[in-house]
């Protein structure tokens, strides 16, 4: 009996070999060791798909939204301040440069440290909520017009409410999905007017400056003019000087500018109405000529 047994019992599992039970009823499959090959294709394969993993996360990061910081950290719109630190040092790990030999895992690590910093400042993170909770009460808006143009879907959830099974729609994938688009849309048009304006401010800046070099090119050449003016005052006033000096210098010539007494006339005896000019003596030798009166021809 006792051989029996003996040949009836399993023998011992080789050394170095795994011994695992199936579905809990008590059979155990042995599984031989591997050996060293095995081991190293099964490293080599796990290398493989680790490294797979962090270059789909390289390509995830410098590929995704770049207005929002909660898309390059993969975390939802609710994350608290510990989740993004956690996260941050969990993706930063896989993309890091020294780690990662993805030609860009350097800027996926620097967009990753970037979005990281966005969100611990309380400023930028205000401003970036602002926007995610319009988005979000816009989704709520078109969510029940939905409902409420869809009598079916009204009517389940009316029955789930009745069980008290109404699940939560902004905790489902559905709504978070939803919530990215829209955000997406709004921080894009944000950021499309902050652009038009930083332009408009650029040519209004441009066109400010070229007003006032085009201002002080006039100034300058006004200044330069009254400047040689002065300068050649001295010279214009002995140029002046000179004139007069030689003008009254030559025979019966006279300085520029002086007085020049008009001529005076003289009444011709034989035909009193004609007067001829005199350098002297009375203005009429007529007797009986009134000075000042033409005379009369017909007397």
């Amino acid at each position: 009996f006792n051989d029996s047994m003996a040949d009836q019992a399993e023998p011992p599992p080789p050394v170095g070999a795994t011994t695992i039970e199936i579905d809990g009823a008590g059979d155990n499959v042995t599984v031989a060791p591997m050996t060293a090959e095995e081991e190293a294709m099964m490293a080599e394969f796990f290398s493989e798909v680790n490294s797979a993993q962090k270059d789909g996360e390289v390509m995830r990061i410098v590929s995704c939204f770049k207005l929002n910081p909660y898309e390059h950290l993969n975390l939802k719109f609710e994350a608290t301040v510990e989740d993004v630190k956690s996260q941050y040092r969990k993706v930063s790990l896989m993309v890091h440069p020294d780690k990662n030999k993805h030609p860009r895992a350097k800027d996926a690590f620097a967009a990753l440290g970037k979005a990281a910093e966005w969100l611990q400042d309380e400023g930028r993170k205000r401003d970036l909520h602002a926007s995610l909770n319009h988005a979000r009460e816009l989704v709520r808006k078109e969510r029940k017009k939905e409902v409420k143009a869809d009598t079916a879907l009204a009517a389940q959830i009316r029955l789930m409410a009745a069980n008290g099974v109404l699940p939560d729609y902004e905790q489902s994938e559905d709504f978070h999905a939803k919530w990215k688009q829209k955000s997406r849309e709004i921080l894009t048009e944000i950021e499309w007017r902050r652009r038009k304006m930083t332009l408009r401010i650029k040519d209004e800046e441009g066109r400010i400056k070229a007003t006032e070099a085009e201002e002080k090119k006039i100034r300058n050449a006004e200044k330069r003019a009254r400047q040689g003016w002065e300068e050649r005052r001295e010279e214009r006033v002995g140029s002046w000087r000179n004139f007069q000096k030689n003008a009254k210098a030559k025979p019966g010539g006279k300085a520029l500018g002086e007085l020049k007494p008009p001529k005076l006339k003289e009444a011709d005896a034989d035909k009193s109405y004609v007067h001829r000019p005199t350098a002297k003596g009375p203005q009429n030798n007529v007797p009986g000529a009134i000075p000042g009166n033409k005379p009369n021809k017909f007397r």
